[in-house]
């Protein structure tokens, strides 16, 4: 850790300040609370006590969430201190674990935590593979009829996707720290894509115009399609009600195609394990007005998609949006060979969107049983 580090800032990188702000939540009930600080202070033991402060963690995607004062994400935290803490004497976890701590590793460790999770609490036997073949699943689940495998893997992500996602949550976490250093707070509405010298003129501007509304209350900075205000929180009324989001924008990809090349890159994981099922995370996936019409697209060309390969059984495909808006529309549709599922968290703010494609052609076809817990988790 730099020696020259503002002290303000230094004392916002230790636990129990995160601690605080998670007592002054007042949308978070008084028995929920404790639950949560039980399991941050689960990760907290897990992930160490200088973990805040080593600066090789500064980019790393949990920061953001610890910094995070808003419920949904205080929540997000307190699942991941409880997943750890409930999976670490599993045979195998500390591959996970190790993943999980790596800035490039996590998203898809932290996938497998969540899959395995979503089994613990529904009471179903598995197992963590050994990670030493690189060709094993990740998963056995153990039922009283046969093991079914589970290889979990994440959407590939081309590389200006990445470039621009690191720019835009650089920008948050900067804001995040700043602003929790007094009684400050922020919107940004950045509706255009960063390029890295844009992020860091960005970040520059906005230090100053922290130091200004500090003295002054409210400040904004407009560039284009860019909108940031930083003030004291008894002037949130001030900002726009339309400009009172956190929201960037990314590139434009074809969805569909990258599930696809994802798929097909990832069976081989399953050629030797039968019956198989792939799991694809599909969490930058574009809105969509129509979810329906979206789900028939999915179906009607990865259908096809999965028919070429008879070693898989199964393909599930996890639609994640994170968005406050409510369940009214949940729904489950159900086909000869596929399952589509709609539903919402309102506590974690985060959609239960899933497409479950049944391999008609599969040397091993999946039972009932086993098509049961695919739509739990």
């Amino acid at each position: 850790m730099s020696d020259t580090m503002n002290p303000i800032t230094l004392e916002i990188l230790n636990w129990d300040y995160l601690f605080a702000g998670i007592e002054d939540q007042k949308d978070i009930e008084e028995e929920e609370k404790g639950e949560i600080i039980n399991n941050w202070k689960q990760l907290r033991a897990n992930l160490g006590e200088d973990w805040l402060k080593n600066e090789k963690n500064d980019d790393h995607p949990i920061r953001l969430y610890l910094f995070n004062r808003a419920p949904w994400s205080i929540r997000w935290v307190s699942e991941l201190g409880l997943g750890i803490s409930s999976l670490k004497n599993k045979e195998n976890f500390n591959d996970v674990f190790k993943r999980l701590l790596s800035v490039r590793e996590f998203r898809g460790a932290y996938y497998e935590l969540r899959v395995a999770l979503s089994l613990l609490k529904l009471g179903v036997s598995f197992e963590f593979l050994n990670p030493s073949d690189k060709k094993t699943p990740d998963i056995k689940i153990i039922s009283d009829t046969r093991p079914m495998f589970i290889e979990i893997t994440k959407k590939n992500v081309p590389e200006e996707y990445t470039c621009r996602s690191k720019n835009y949550n650089r920008i948050l976490n900067f804001l995040f720290s700043k602003t929790s250093e007094k009684n400050l707070d922020f919107y940004c509405d950045i509706q255009r894509l960063l390029s890295t010298p844009r992020s860091e003129k960005i970040m520059k501007e906005s230090e100053k115009l922290v130091e200004l509304a500090k003295v002054s209350g409210l400040e904004h900075y407009h560039d284009d399609e860019i909108d940031i205000y930083i003030f004291k929180k008894e002037n949130r009324s001030l900002v726009p009600k339309e400009k009172q989001v956190i929201q960037g924008r990314m590139p434009n990809c074809d969805e569909i195609y990258r599930i696809r090349t994802t798929l097909k890159q990832k069976v081989t994981q399953l050629e030797h394990y039968s019956p198989g099922v792939l799991l694809i995370f599909s969490d930058l996936f574009w809105p969509s007005e129509d979810i329906e019409l979206l789900y028939k697209n999915l179906v009607d060309v990865l259908v096809v998609t999965v028919e070429e390969y008879p070693k898989l059984s199964a393909l599930v495909v996890y639609i994640e949006t994170y968005n406050a808006f409510d369940d009214d529309d949940a729904f489950m549709r159900t086909g000869k060979n596929y399952i589509s599922i709609k539903g919402y968290d309102k506590n974690l703010l985060r959609s239960r969107n899933k497409v479950i494609i049944l391999n008609e052609f599969a040397d091993c076809p999946l039972l009932q049983n086993e098509i049961g817990i695919l739509k739990s988790i």
